[in-house]
C-alpha cells in the first residue's frame, strides 16, 4: 500500500509498534504484482476478491502469502512502497471484504480477535453490527441472534461446515438448532464473517443470517511463529480467581505447513439476584367477591381461604369466615377489586448461583500446495467442558398457597385492569428452600478436509466434507423443604418499584422451620445430549471471476440430535421417605389399555431424621443395603442417594467401580 509523502513519516512508526507485539515480529511486505496476500492472526494485508469467499464451502476468506517475500525494510531496497500491518491494517481488511463482498457481510480479522477481552467466539461476534447475543445468568455470551430474531433462526458454520453441539444451558434448554458458541475459543481463529443475505454457493437454513468462523492455518502466516497467552480473571463476587491461557504454533516446510494450538479457561462465578416466576393474584370465591366480575385480569394461582385456620397469628382468631366484609375490615383503604386484582410475586425468590466452568480446547490443521492450481488442508478441533455449580433460592411460596392479605396497599385506585400490590401483611404464609447442585459433561470434536483446485483460466473448483460428535450430559438432583402448613409464618411485604422485599417472621436460616410434609420433595433427574453432524459439498466455477462467472455446485449433510432424559426420583424418595432402605422395583408393563400405575414404594411422610438415619446407615452399609438403580432393562446400578442437613455428600458406584465427589 502506498501512502503519500506527508503522511508516511506518521504512519511508519506507528506500524513498526504495532508489530513489536507479537514474536517473532513479523514484518509484512509488498506483494509482487499478481501475488496473492492474506491476513494472518498477527497482521492484515490486503483482501482478495469477494468471490475468494463465494465458493460452496465458504472456507477461503483470505488468500495466502506469496512464497517470494520482498525485504521488509525499504530503506534496504529503496523501495518506497509503506506496508501496513497490524490493527490499521485489519481494518483495511474489513472495509474491503465489505466492498468486494456480494450482499450484506461484515467481517473481523485475527488482529481484531487477538485483541478483544471476550471470554469466547460469541462475544467477538456480538461486536459486529447488527448482531446481537443472548447470555447465561453469569453474563458469558452463548448463542448469536441477527436482526432481531431468534437465535435458532442463526445458522452457524465451522470452517465452511454446519456444525451442532450438544448443550443445555444454564436456565433454558437448547432443543432448536441454536449453537452455544461459548465453548469455542477466540484465540484458535483469525476470521469471523456474518453474511446478513443469502447467496446461492451458502448453505441453507439461516434465515436471519451465517455466522462462518474460520479457524487458523499454517499458511496464513507462511513464517514460524509463536503465539501464548495468559491471564487472571477475579468475579468480585467469586472467592477464587479463573485463568485463562492459550499457546499456538505454526510452521510451513515448501508446501506443507502445520498449525498445533491449544487453549483452557477456567472460570469460577457467583451470581446473587431476585426473581419471579411471573405474577399472580388471588382467586376469591363468590364470598370473598360478591360482585358479577371476579379475577378479571386472569391469574388466580392462590386461594384466601373460607376460615381463619390455626396458628395465623397477627391477632385473628382461627375458624373466623373469611368473607368480603372481612376482606375489607383487614384492608383499610383497600377496595375489594384492588384486592381481587392486585399482583404479587407468583414464586419470589432470591436466587444464588454459585460454580465454576473448567473447558480445554485443541485445535491442528495441516495444508498442503503442491503447486498454485491446488491446494489442500485438514482441520480438526476437539473440545471440553466441565460445570459444576449449585442454585440456591428461597421461595415466598404465593403460588397454590394459602395467604391471608392484611394491610394492603396498591399502586392504583382502578384495578378494573389490573394493579400492583406495593405493600402489605400476608398470614398463613409458606416458604420453601430449593437446592440444586448441577454437574455437566461436554465435548465436541470435528474434522473437516477440503482441497481447492484449478483446472484451467475458466474453470475451477473446491471440494470439502466434514464430521462432527458432540456429548453432553447433566446431573441436576433437587431437594425441596417447606416450612409446615398452618405455622404461623407471616410475610412484610413491600414493592416500591425496585427489588421487592419479603420479610419473615420465622428464621429461615433455621432448618426446624423446614419439614417434608406440605411439598417437600426430593429429585434425582438428569439428561443426556448427543449432536452429529456430516456432509460433502462442492462447486465448480466458469468463467472470469472480475468480469463473469458462474457458479455450479451440490451439498449433502445431515444432522441428527438425541435428547434422553433419565429420571430416578421415585426410588430416591422411597429411600428418603420410608423408615428403612428398600428395592424399589419397575411395575410390570400394563396393557395399552389399562394405566401405568406408579412404582411401589415403601414408607409414610418423609422427615428430615430418615435423611439422617439413611446417610448413616448407608455409610455403615452392607452388601443387602444398597438401593439399585434400574434405569434400563439390561443394566443394574447401587444408587446411594444424599443426605445430611449441612452437607450434602454425593456417591455412586457402577459395576462395582466407585467414585466419591463432595
Amino acid at each position: 500500500m502506498k501512502l503519500a509523502s506527508p503522511m508516511r513519516r506518521l504512519n511508519t512508526p506507528l506500524a513498526l509498534l504495532l508489530c513489536t507485539s507479537a514474536w517473532p515480529a513479523l514484518a509484512q511486505v509488498a506483494p509482487t504484482p499478481g501475488a496473492p496476500t492474506a491476513s494472518s492472526n498477527s497482521s492484515a494485508t490486503t483482501l482478495p476478491d469477494a468471490n475468494t469467499q463465494d465458493g460452496a464451502s465458504n472456507t477461503q476468506p483470505t488468500q495466502i502469502d506469496s512464497s517470494d517475500q520482498a525485504p521488509a525494510d525499504p530503506s534496504a531496497t529503496g523501495n518506497q512502497d509503506i506496508i501496513v500491518t497490524g490493527y490499521r491494517a485489519s481494518l483495511q481488511s474489513q472495509t474491503n471484504a465489505k466492498k468486494n463482498s456480494i450482499g450484506f457481510t461484515d467481517t473481523i480479522f485475527a488482529e481484531d480477535i487477538g485483541k478483544f477481552p471476550d471470554t469466547n467466539i460469541a462475544e467477538s461476534v456480538n461486536r459486529i453490527p447488527g448482531v446481537t447475543i443472548s447470555r447465561e445468568v453469569t453474563g458469558e455470551g452463548a448463542n448469536v441472534a441477527i436482526r432481531g430474531l431468534g437465535t435458532n433462526f442463526t445458522r452457524v458454520l465451522l470452517n465452511g461446515a454446519p456444525v451442532a453441539i450438544a448443550s443445555v444451558r444454564f436456565d433454558a434448554q437448547s432443543t432448536n438448532r441454536e449453537v452455544d458458541l461459548d465453548l469455542i475459543p477466540t484465540e484458535l481463529f483469525t476470521q469471523l464473517t456474518v453474511s446478513k443475505s443469502p447467496t446461492a454457493s451458502q448453505i441453507e437454513g439461516g434465515a436471519a443470517g451465517t455466522v462462518n468462523l474460520r479457524s487458523a492455518r499454517p499458511f496464513d502466516n507462511p513464517k514460524p511463529y509463536i503465539s501464548y497467552g495468559l491471564q487472571g480473571s477475579k468475579v468480585s463476587s467469586a472467592d477464587k480467581w479463573g485463568y485463562r491461557g492459550y499457546a499456538l504454533a505454526s510452521m510451513t516446510s515448501g508446501n506443507f505447513g502445520l498449525l498445533v494450538g491449544g487453549a483452557a479457561v477456567k472460570n469460577r462465578f457467583r451470581v446473587d439476584g431476585f426473581e419471579t416466576i411471573g405474577w399472580t393474584n388471588p382467586n376469591l370465591t363468590a364470598s370473598q367477591n360478591t360482585g358479577s366480575t371476579r379475577n378479571a385480569t386472569g391469574g388466580g394461582n392462590f386461594t384466601i381461604p373460607g376460615t381463619v385456620p390455626a396458628n395465623a397469628g397477627n391477632g385473628l382468631t382461627p375458624g373466623t369466615v373469611i368473607d368480603q366484609a372481612f376482606l375489607l375490615r383487614n384492608n383499610p383503604g383497600a377496595t375489594i377489586e384492588q384486592i381481587d386484582n392486585g399482583l404479587l410475586p407468583r414464586l419470589g425468590r432470591p436466587r444464588t448461583e454459585i460454580g465454576e466452568r473448567t473447558r480445554y480446547n485443541g485445535l491442528v490443521s495441516a495444508e498442503w500446495r503442491p503447486s498454485d492450481a491446488f491446494h489442500f488442508y485438514i482441520d480438526g478441533m476437539y473440545a471440553k467442558r466441565d460445570t459444576e455449580f449449585s442454585r440456591n433460592a428461597m421461595n415466598w411460596a404465593v403460588r397454590n398457597g394459602a395467604a391471608i392479605p392484611l394491610n394492603t396497599t396498591y399502586d392504583k385506585t382502578d384495578c378494573a385492569s389490573g394493579c400492583t400490590v406495593t405493600g402489605g401483611t400476608y398470614a398463613n404464609s409458606q416458604f420453601f428452600l430449593e437446592y440444586r447442585p448441577y454437574k455437566d459433561k461436554q465435548d465436541y470434536w470435528g474434522v473437516n478436509p477440503g482441497a481447492e483446485f484449478i483446472i484451467n483460466d475458466v474453470i475451477k473448483g473446491d471440494l470439502q466434507a466434514n464430521y462432527t460428535r458432540s456429548n453432553f450430559r447433566r446431573e441436576s438432583p433437587t431437594f425441596l423443604v417447606i416450612t409446615p402448613t398452618s405455622s404461623g409464618t407471616t410475610v412484610t411485604y413491600q414493592n416500591t418499584g425496585g427489588i421487592p422485599t419479603i420479610t419473615s417472621n420465622v428464621d429461615l436460616n433455621n432448618p426446624a422451620n423446614f419439614g417434608w410434609a406440605g411439598g417437600g420433595r426430593v429429585q434425582l433427574s438428569g439428561e443426556e445430549r448427543r449432536t452429529e453432524t456430516k456432509g460433502v459439498r462442492g462447486s465448480l466455477l466458469f468463467g472470469d471471476e472480475k468480469k463473469f462467472s458462474v457458479r455450479v455446485g451440490a451439498a449433502y449433510d445431515d444432522t441428527s440430535r438425541r435428547i434422553s432424559p433419565f429420571d430416578n426420583s421415585n426410588a430416591w424418595s422411597a429411600a428418603i421417605c420410608g423408615n428403612n432402605p428398600n428395592v424399589l422395583l419397575p411395575a410390570p408393563e400394563p396393557p395399552a389399555t389399562m394405566r401405568r400405575r406408579e412404582p411401589a414404594r415403601h414408607g409414610a411422610a418423609c422427615r428430615l431424621s430418615d435423611l439422617s438415619r439413611l446417610w448413616h446407615r448407608l455409610h455403615g452399609r452392607r452388601p443387602a443395603d444398597r438401593l439399585w438403580r434400574l434405569d434400563h432393562p439390561d443394566r443394574a446400578r447401587p444408587l446411594l442417594p444424599p443426605a445430611g442437613r449441612q452437607r450434602l455428600h454425593h456417591r455412586r458406584l457402577e459395576q462395582g467401580e466407585g467414585r466419591d465427589r463432595l
